[in-house]
């Protein structure tokens, strides 16, 4: 498994990475809410994609990927993990930015690892060491501590859009 604390060595290019991924993660969650205020997650998480495609175009290849055959089952495989593996969690993600607000729904995220971990328990074998557990039940005991809090004062982007809605025409609406 993945999981053995005599391999724990540091890499500085996985420490660099880590990091680099932190400062993006987090600009995307404040711009995000800050978008939110005025679009809907659909269209924050639409033009999110375009500029990671955009991005990742630049890095490797364009559309490298098609220079070989692919049997439909493949294709299948593609596009499940396009749907699921992306589409799917980054709007939930943003849905949670739109109804909680982006720093409860980051601390909200931390669960990712935990449920990984235990989805892999279930379905895969992996077996869970005690020090692993231990640490999942810290991070959950953890968001609950930081959830418990409530803010009042601050509003979350659907509050946001529905106040300006209402002034811009005067009417109520209930998808946005």
């Amino acid at each position: 498994g993945g999981y053995n604390l005599d391999l724990l060595t540091m890499n500085r290019v996985g420490i660099l990475s880590g990091l680099a991924s932190a400062v993006v993660f987090a600009f995307y969650a404040i711009h995000g809410e800050r978008l939110m205020c005025r679009y809907s997650s659909w269209t924050v998480l639409f033009y999110a994609l375009i500029f990671a495609a955009l991005v990742w175009n630049v890095l490797l290849p364009p559309l490298g990927f098609l220079r070989r055959a692919y049997a439909p089952l493949e294709w299948m495989c593609i596009g499940y993990i396009a749907i699921l593996g992306t589409v799917v969690p980054f709007w939930l993600y943003m849905e949670g930015i739109n109804l909680i607000r982006s720093t409860r729904a980051s601390i909200t995220a931390t669960l990712e690892p935990i449920t990984a971990g235990f989805i892999s328990y279930l379905f895969l074998g992996e077996v869970l060491e005690p020090l692993q557990v231990l640490g999942g039940f810290l991070v959950i005991a953890a968001i609950i501590l930081l959830q418990a809090r409530r803010e009042h004062d601050d509003q979350t982007p659907a509050q946001i859009r529905r106040r300006q809605h209402r002034e811009d025409t005067g009417e109520e609406i209930s998808n946005l």
